[in-house]
């Protein structure tokens, strides 16, 4: 069981400059419920730019993580997974779920025919989307809450704020969602399973905060210095702590380094050098055979 979702992995990061400087108001955008897939690519198209004109950009209106990121961001704010549980508590792929293969899709759409995205090479360091944000090289990216320290240490020049993932055609609810990830899980041995309940009610009595702050104070005391307004902090407040966020389970659960892995997959996909439904037909039995044999014999019915 887990009771650890890490708190706003799945998060945007916008340059307020060159949004100023294209006369967007970013915040109002989002704060009007209007920050939708379709606004952030009308968005990527306008700030997108080929300063020197030879057909490459030099900026592009939306950089990520990395194209499994992007995906997985995407199929979130939409009401999908990359992989969810099935009813007796296995993990199973679920590119070809609709919502989540309508994200692919448009990550695929944004990266090749639009030409207004990036995401990070698999082979490049996790936080090359960070750098390649404050060098200037993308007006959005997509990436991990982790990437605020980046920022900080690296004094950006120029001023940046944090949003929430642009909603998907299928999303819920009345406003907009995150994926959390699991950083770990707990094990009960089966000789134990009648108390589980017990167990995981002793477990997170003791998971407290020795200061005695609530989890949400202790979280916004870590990162109020990493943010550069109030609007960045209220959106991370929002997404991480008013039941906002799906549950993530790709890097928990899914063998990351099979050749190709999960990651080169999405970064071919990105790269057109196959498409989604090419890469589903592929390797879709192929990773739910990786991820059976991971996960044979466990059954993950504690996850909160």
């Amino acid at each position: 069981f887990s009771n650890s979702v890490e708190v706003q992995k799945d998060l945007w990061f916008v340059n307020l400059r060159m949004m100023e400087e294209a006369s967007i108001d970013i915040y109002d955008i989002v704060d009007s419920g209007e920050w939708t897939w379709d606004k952030a690519e009308e968005l990527g198209k306008r700030l997108t730019k080929d300063t020197n004109a030879d057909g490459t950009p030099d900026i592009y209106g939306i950089g990520a993580s990395s194209a499994q990121g992007l995906a997985e961001s995407l199929a979130s704010a939409n009401g999908g997974d990359l992989i969810r549980l099935n009813e007796e508590g296995k993990p199973v792929l679920s590119w070809n779920d609709p919502a989540s293969l309508e994200a692919i899709n448009r990550m695929y759409k944004w990266c090749t025919t639009d030409n207004i995205c990036r995401p990070s090479p698999s082979n490049q360091a996790w936080t090359q989307a960070a750098t390649d944000f404050i060098n200037g090289s993308f007006a959005m990216i997509q990436g991990p809450i982790d990437y605020l320290s980046n920022f900080q240490s690296a004094a950006m020049k120029d001023d940046f704020g944090v949003i929430p993932p642009p909603k998907g055609p299928n999303a819920q609810g009345d406003w907009y969602t995150s994926s959390g990830s699991l950083p770990f899980f707990q094990f009960i041995p089966v000789t134990y399973e009648a108390r589980a309940a017990e167990l995981i009610q002793l477990y997170q009595e003791f998971s407290v905060d020795p200061q005695g702050m609530t989890k949400e104070e202790a979280w916004e005391d870590s990162y109020l210095d990493l943010v550069r307004d109030d609007k960045s902090m209220e959106y991370l407040l929002k997404l991480g702590f008013e039941g906002r966020q799906r549950l993530s389970l790709t890097s928990a659960v899914a063998e990351n380094w099979g050749d190709p892995s999960f990651a080169v997959v999405f970064e071919n996909i990105a790269k057109n050098t196959t498409s989604p439904g090419a890469a589903i037909q592929e390797y879709g039995s192929k990773f739910q055979a990786q991820i059976d044999d991971k996960w044979n014999g466990i059954s993950m019915t504690g996850i909160q």
